[in-house]
């Protein structure tokens, strides 16, 4: 008999391709805002676990998932990649904990050296105490120096780590963003100041992003070559610059739309404008792409500025690298009849009516051809159930569940280097609401639609033979996506005493009907 978990990955395929390919914005997004924690109730804990897990990653296809247990400073690590070992994992930790250490006690150092001048006036009289800045404080010069030092140092071993992922978000959508830089040229019908500005930015952003990928050197004001951390923090720089958001920005949204626009030699009284294809490429989207490594340098140095945090940094640490979980995934439909015989089943359970049926089964033939269907070869797990599913195995997460010696109970929270696919972001909504006794792993919302591709698992373990957590999973998956379906004009719901009956059968029909019929899983 068929199983949970072969109705779970063949369901979570038709779901992906469906969110993927016939709807915009997703019709998944309150389910996985509901699931999941606003970002602005993250801790600074989450914030920092999140941002050192998006520096592990050597290639674009490495997924990460991270957690830490605080009260032994243990690393828990579970890479999408079996070549991760410990040996070459560890001493890159090690040198990006001592920075971080460092990057901590300069935060607490110049808070202790403002806050101390901020006195010294007030006891002087002066409440109107001056702006206090490089060029009126010689202190904060030396601070500035140091902190721009650090910044670099990290940057550097960082990015001898994770450059080839900068490069390929680089690469992977250069001929898009040099149109677009053209377009920023040519197409304005702003005044000259405004239009010299323009070409301006446009020259200098692709200075910048020329240099990053063919390592070119940039001379910097005082004339030392300026390194990668700096030249990607200079990317940033330039978008919050009012001259970027008034100019720039509007232009690049047009080109993103592709909307009417007037050539630079005539007027809109001339009635020539053009419609340009709707492009698609979103400038500022591309740039913070190329700076997300920065962007996660950024958070976790600012995380080191609290106290709890800056303790961490002091104590020293042990890592485990989790060993690769494969499973054998269950088989795919690898006809159109068969990808309609499992349609009509579900269909007949959830008491609703798809509306396209022959386009749904289209998509899906194209996404999981019938020659790389049937999957017999074992595959892993997404690198944050495998993570969780170790934890449990070895007792280290209902260890983090139990209040310490009386105290506050440690949160076991799982951070992730890329965007969680929506299955996974089930998966542990079903554990803390079904189980209730974990918050985990408060993903955010960073989901990830393209990850939820075959093969989708549940890992086996223990917490899957003391809970049939498949079984629970199931049952909301169904749910949700049957309203789903039907909220988003996919399906529509029929009457139970309408449910149509169909004559079609198969091998594959048969395995899914005693699937769904079983008592077992009704």
């Amino acid at each position: 008999m068929a199983t949970n978990k072969a109705y779970i990955e063949v369901l979570v395929s038709i779901a992906a391709v469906i969110d993927k390919h016939m709807r915009s914005p997703t019709m998944l997004q309150d389910d996985l805002e509901t699931a999941s924690k606003s970002s602005s109730r993250m801790t600074d804990k989450e914030k920092l676990l999140n941002a050192v897990a998006n520096l592990l990653p050597r290639h674009p296809k490495e997924r990460i998932a991270l957690a830490v247990r605080t009260d032994r400073t243990q690393i828990f690590i579970t890479s999408s990649d079996d070549t991760c070992n410990l040996l070459e994992l560890s001493p890159y930790l090690s040198g990006l904990w001592v920075i971080l250490r460092d990057v901590a006690q300069f935060h607490h150092a110049f808070f202790l050296y403002l806050r101390e001048r901020k006195r010294r006036l007030d006891n002087a009289g002066d409440t109107e105490s001056k702006v206090v800045d490089e060029k009126n404080d010689e202190r904060v010069a030396q601070f500035a120096k140091e902190g721009r030092d650090l910044y670099g140092k990290l940057g550097e071993l960082v990015y001898a780590r994770c450059r080839g992922r900068m490069d390929h978000e680089i690469k992977r959508r250069w001929k898009d963003f040099q149109n677009c830089l053209s377009f920023l040229r040519k197409a304005s019908d702003m005044e000259t100041e405004a239009q010299s500005t323009v070409i301006g930015i446009a020259d200098e952003l692709e200075r910048h992003v020329w240099a990053i990928l063919d390592g070119k050197i940039i001379q910097g004001p005082s004339g030392r070559p300026l390194g990668l951390y700096t030249l990607v923090a200079q990317l940033y720089l330039m978008q919050k610059k009012a001259e970027f958001k008034q100019h720039v920005t509007p232009l690049s949204v047009q080109y993103r739309n592709g909307e009417k626009l007037v050539p630079p030699t005539t007027s809109w009284s001339d009635n020539q404008s053009v419609q340009l294809p709707e492009s698609g490429f979103d400038l500022c989207v591309y740039l913070n792409r190329v700076g997300a490594i920065n962007s996660s340098l950024e958070v976790a140095c600012i995380s080191s500025k609290h106290s709890d945090i800056r303790n961490l940094f002091s104590r020293e640490f042990t890592v485990t690298v989790t060993p690769p979980r494969y499973q054998t995934p269950a088989s795919l439909p690898t006809t159109s009849a068969e990808w309609t015989a499992f349609l009509e089943r579900y269909a007949d359970r959830e008491y609703i009516r798809f509306l396209h049926p022959e386009e749904i089964v289209r998509l899906l033939l194209e996404a999981y051809p019938p020659a790389t269907s049937p999957v017999s070869a074992p595959a892993r797990c997404h690198s944050e159930l495998e993570l969780f599913a170790y934890l449990y195995d070895k007792g280290i997460a209902q260890e983090m569940a139990k209040p310490p010696d009386g105290g506050e109970k440690e949160d076991l929270y799982i951070a992730t280097s890329h965007r969680p696919c929506f299955a996974c972001i089930w998966y542990f909504a079903v554990v803390r609401w079904d189980l209730r006794k974990y918050r985990l792993p408060e993903l955010d919302t960073r989901y990830d639609f393209n990850r939820s591709t075959f093969p989708w698992q549940i890992p086996e373990g223990k917490l899957e033979s003391e809970r049939n957590v498949k079984y629970l999973f199931k049952g909301d998956l169904t749910g949700r996506l049957s309203s789903r379906f039907t909220e988003y004009g996919i399906a529509v719901p029929v009457l139970k005493n309408h449910i149509r009956t169909t004559t079609f059968k198969s091998a594959y029909y048969d395995h899914t009907c005693e699937l769904c019929s079983s008592s077992e899983h009704q």
